[in-house]
């Protein structure tokens, strides 16, 4: 399911640079830059599991790809749900020194939603991953808010409050 996410937010983010098609498609190299990219995230090393700051049952793990022409770097993200319930939230993936931008105005890149204690190391599950572009080759800053839990999965639920 966030592969298919994934490909739509290339296909976006390549249009704006690369020239369309006569038939106003996007061109064939473009669509193989997208299956190389799934393919290569696919192969890469994450880091280490990192806890999120203010929600205990969420963490993440980060890994960055080669820079791309544009001096840009892909970063992927996978996120962990220890929470006994499934859990919904916003999140975004930017350069550390917009941390500050981010959380005051609530830049949002997306939205996760992940089953009750889902881990992706686990045999048999599936590793769905999340990425952004950004000019840090070093670091990237993970913003979560706007965290629910629900045992059901209705999530006309209130917003969970910082639990760490």
């Amino acid at each position: 399911m966030k592969i298919i996410i994934l490909t739509s937010f290339f296909i976006c983010q390549y249009s704006f640079f690369q020239p369309r098609a006569q038939n106003g498609h996007a061109p064939i190299s473009i669509l193989k830059n997208i299956s190389k990219k799934i393919a290569q995230t696919q192969s890469w090393q994450y880091g280490p599991w990192q806890k999120v700051s203010c929600y205990r049952g969420i963490q993440f793990r980060t890994v960055r790809g080669a820079q791309e022409e544009d001096g840009t770097y892909w970063w992927s993200v996978q996120f962990r749900n220890l929470y006994n319930k499934k859990v919904k939230f916003n999140y975004n993936i930017t350069e550390p020194e917009k941390e500050e931008k981010v959380r005051r105005e609530q830049l949002i890149l997306d939205i996760w939603t992940q089953g009750a204690n889902e881990d992706p190391e686990e045999d048999g599950n599936e590793s769905p991953h999340a990425g952004n572009y950004t000019h840090s080759s070093d670091d990237v800053f993970i913003y979560i808010t706007n965290v629910r839990l629900s045992s059901d999965g209705n999530w006309d639920v209130p917003y969970i409050k910082c639990d760490n």
